[in-house]
């Protein structure tokens, strides 16, 4: 049985899309299982920490459409402060006290 050249290379042409195909899926896969395992560990650590609540509160106050755990991750320092560890959104970091006074109006709604 012979094939011709267009045979063939249409063949292997299929062969590598379906590589990059799975390939890409595979990545996918993996970044959102990383994505949840972030916010799992996040909402573990926010659940026994009340000033990381309220910096979390504040935030979406600011940012209805942010994640903690995934778009920013917060800290607590061992002199039990908690800051914003990574932003990784576009969207300018609030400061301090931008997010205090966002918890401030958040618990008074």
């Amino acid at each position: 049985m012979t094939f011709d050249l267009l045979s063939v290379s249409a063949l292997v042409i299929s062969v590598v899309v379906l590589f990059v195909v799975f390939a890409a899926m595979r990545r996918q896969e993996e970044e959102t299982e990383h994505k949840l395992r972030c916010l799992a560990a996040h909402s573990l650590l926010m659940s026994g920490n009340g000033k990381m609540r309220r910096i979390a509160i504040g935030i979406h106050e600011i940012y209805p459409e942010l994640c903690p755990g995934v778009d920013y991750t917060l800290e607590a320092t061992p002199e039990g402060e908690v800051r914003i560890k990574e932003w990784l959104v576009k969207a300018p970091q609030p400061s301090s006290e931008e997010i205090e006074r966002a918890a401030e109006r958040s618990s008074m709604a």
